[in-house]
């Protein structure tokens, strides 16, 4: 004999679950930071990442920052103010796992200008003796040569940044515009300057007396100069009381 029938089963089937990947926190940025300059505005960030996203924050370790430059969360910030190769390491935390990299930055000396691009004007006639400056942050000397423009007839530069020579005394008003290249240990650094050469305004009235009146008489008389630029007088010895000067 044939039974037919069916059986039902009630209930869950519960799966184990094994336990989950590890977290692991790996750095991003490369342990070769590259190099800066001295005094130069240092801003560099430093990441790493967690596998499991968690937020990471940063700790200096072991080793030495160059001098003017912190670890600002994940931030070098500063100005180095030394020489050299650094070697630091850093932790990064997720506070379950870390991991630690040791990084290298260079600070490299600098090179800069200390004159001003705008040399003060000369006359013609006058003689020239001024140096250009510049400084190697490292004490390195400094060379210096004209590598565009042309300076004043009768003026040279010699290697070591002095201008020297004479103005011609029948220079004609102008401006010179020359590059200087300073060079220390492998760096340069180029600027322009400016040199004004000045004609003086000349007095077309003869020096001496003016004018001869009687008391009490009217009179008036024109002082003139001869240039090409707008002139101002000043009365340094003032005239009598009842005369006035007056630019016109």
């Amino acid at each position: 004999m044939n039974i037919f029938g069916s059986i039902r089963i009630f209930g869950a089937v519960r799966l184990k679950k094994g336990p989950g990947s590890a977290e692991i926190v790996s750095w991003l940025t490369e342990a070769l930071l590259g190099s800066v300059e001295n005094m130069d505005e240092v801003r560099i960030e430093l990441r790493a990442k967690s596998n499991k996203g968690a937020a990471i924050t940063y700790a200096l370790i072991s080793g030495e920052l160059p001098e003017g430059i912190d670890l600002d969360g994940n931030v070098l910030v500063g100005q180095p103010t030394g020489h050299g190769t650094y070697e630091f390491t850093v932790r990064a935390s997720s506070g379950e796992t870390f991991a630690d990299r040791t990084f290298a930055l260079v600070v490299e000396p600098k090179l800069s200008w200390v004159t001003d691009a705008g040399l003060a004007h000369v006359e013609p006639g006058q003689e020239v003796n001024r140096t250009l400056v510049a400084s190697m942050s490292d004490g390195s000397p400094v060379s210096y040569a004209l590598i565009a423009g042309s300076l004043p007839s009768g003026v040279t530069l010699s290697s070591n940044g002095l201008l020297s020579g004479a103005i011609p005394t029948e220079a004609d008003e102008d401006v010179f515009r020359f590059t200087v290249r300073a060079s220390a240990g492998g760096k340069t650094a180029d600027r322009e300057f400016t040199f004004p050469v000045v004609v003086p305004p000349m007095w077309v009235n003869s020096e001496g007396e003016i004018a001869s009146v009687g008391i009490d008489e009217e009179f008036s008389t024109i002082l003139s100069v001869d240039s090409s630029r707008e002139v101002s007088f000043e009365i340094i010895d003032a005239p009598p009381e009842t005369v006035s000067v007056t630019q016109i």
